[in-house]
């Protein structure tokens, strides 16, 4: 055991969210794929200890806002760019499935501050919403009105903020740079993707997970090629060089491949 594992594991379970139909070859390699289009899945992890705590990261978008959120990908990337989302994969059907209700929830991690990860926040009223603190403040702060990756309205719905705001307030942790949230469950800063962005650290029977949104599919860690939408590339080498350290189990949070290598989605 590593002097930052600790005698409590987890056991770490992967969901898909929905996906997008169609994301342009360049946002998930950077200057290359140019002429392919790409379905992105995305995905939710399920973690409990055993000591009794259950903590998620993400809770997929919120299915009244899905009606704003395909129309704005549709106007920014192409027509036929949607966010789908199966019966089975909205949040109520994937708490169930694994024998959960909101209230059974300790934690729950977002990363990074997208409608896609943030939208059935409002379900969890007694979590600890945990929130990058950087991130936090750059959504309070940023100082580019016409922020070309942080559309406003796609980082946290309305009816969202309002809750975290008016409802949540005294549950949300924000995040330090390296910050330990149970024995067992950490979160370190990545950026790259987001200011948000953060990667989820857990301890398992099967060795450390380490799930982020940094890296969008395996090759970006594996192979070092790196995310096209990335908002910094030095950020990125960074956070990979650290996934490969650390990480006994890599868990890109939009790479459908997950399944492949973890029947079922258990990864621990």
């Amino acid at each position: 055991m590593s002097e930052k594992e600790s005698p409590v594991k987890w056991s770490v379970r992967a969901m898909k969210v929905g996906h997008w139909t169609a994301v342009p070859g360049p946002e998930l390699h950077w200057m290359s794929h140019w002429d392919e289009w790409q379905q992105v899945d995305v995905l939710m992890l399920v973690a409990r200890s055993d000591d009794g705590r259950v903590a998620l990261v993400n809770t997929g978008p919120g299915q009244d806002y899905l009606p704003f959120m395909n129309a704005h990908w549709a106007r920014v990337v192409r027509e036929d760019c949607s966010f789908d989302v199966a019966p089975e994969q909205r949040i109520e059907a994937i708490l169930a499935a694994n024998e959960l209700t909101p209230d059974d929830v300790d934690y729950v991690i977002c990363t990074p501050f997208q409608a896609y990860t943030v939208g059935n926040l409002p379900l969890f009223e007694r979590a600890r919403i945990c929130l990058s603190r950087r991130g936090w403040d750059f959504f309070f702060q940023n100082p580019y009105p016409n922020h070309p990756h942080d559309y406003r309205p796609m980082v946290f719905p309305p009816r969202v903020l309002e809750w975290l705001v008016y409802e949540a307030h005294d549950r949300i942790v924000l995040l330090d740079d390296e910050h330990e949230l149970a024995p067992g469950l950490r979160t370190f800063f990545t950026g790259a993707h987001h200011r948000a962005s953060i990667a989820v650290d857990l301890d398992t029977a099967n060795g450390r997970v380490i799930a982020s949104d940094a890296a969008f599919l395996y090759e970006n860690v594996e192979q070092s090629t790196l995310l096209g939408i990335n908002e910094s590339m030095y950020e990125a080498l960074d956070a990979y060089a650290r996934f490969r350290r650390d990480a006994d189990h890599f868990v890109p949070l939009c790479d459908g491949r997950v399944f492949d290598r973890h029947p079922g989605g258990v990864i621990a």
